[in-house]
């Protein structure tokens, strides 16, 4: 049975250049037994019930290429998102909501790789100048999480997490930066950490794409599952993180 978090729901607003989400449009908390927290800043939330949408209140429109639905970590039918490497992935028209605000952003999402291989899970870019950031594997199959600096492809940070992906093995991932320090977690575990004290992740006019590189769509494709896909423009804490680690995401 799968194991509920009820996000909730402190109704505020947020003002910057990434634009105003309005928290009051959705529904009031639930007291239940389980963990919480909170929703405020999410920006982007794919939890693939059934169908491929996105379920924050910004519902960002996605265009879908070859994939399909499948089970996710618990047994669920059509509970997550099935890429096969080849010619499938998600494509998230430009939002400056996707673009971390004040330079704080953090991401969170379930992975089962069926074949390993230097590929993408989530990246926001195309070209050599418009790149943000980017969750990925990494030659010898560790994953990262790669930011760059005011979009140049030379002018990057990737860090790394300390354990060799096996195949056909849930993960959670988990990445933040707060403007200055860039952090991974695996399974709910801080694993690497680095200070980038001149460091700018630009708003860029970049498509967000998810199972594959935006620069040269199928080359770095991904083989494998993902779920529960979270984007925030805040920086989530340790026990955020532990959180939706431990439970199953639900809105209601």
């Amino acid at each position: 049975m799968k194991l509920k978090i009820i996000l909730a729901v402190l109704g505020i607003y947020f003002l910057s250049s990434c634009g105003v989400v309005d928290n009051n449009k959705t529904e009031p908390p639930v007291e239940t037994e389980t963990h919480s927290i909170s929703r405020d800043f999410l920006v982007l939330y794919l939890p693939f019930n059934n169908d491929v949408t996105d379920s924050s209140i910004l519902k960002n429109p996605i265009l879908v290429h070859n994939v399909q639905l499948t089970e996710d970590r618990f047994g669920n039918k059509n509970s997550a998102c099935l890429f096969n490497g080849v010619d499938s992935y998600l494509q998230i028209k430009d939002s400056d909501y996707l673009t971390p605000c004040d330079n704080k952003i953090s991401i969170s999402l379930w992975a089962k790789v069926n074949k390993l291989g230097n590929t993408f899970l989530l990246y926001k870019g195309s070209n050599t100048i418009d790149r943000e950031y980017a969750i990925g594997i990494s030659p010898d199959s560790l994953f990262s999480f790669q930011i760059h600096n005011y979009g140049f492809s030379l002018d990057r940070s990737g860090l790394h997490a300390d354990q060799v992906i096996q195949e056909d093995k849930w993960y959670h991932i988990a990445a933040t930066w707060d403007g200055r320090l860039q952090k991974i977690y695996i399974n709910g575990k801080l694993v690497n950490i680095i200070d980038l004290p001149n460091f700018s992740i630009n708003n860029l006019d970049s498509d967000l794409f998810v199972g594959t590189y935006g620069g040269d769509i199928i080359k770095y494709d991904f083989n494998g599952v993902l779920d529960d896909i979270l984007i925030f423009n805040r920086v989530l804490t340790d026990d955020e993180i532990l959180t939706l680690f431990k439970y199953k995401i639900h809105f209601k």
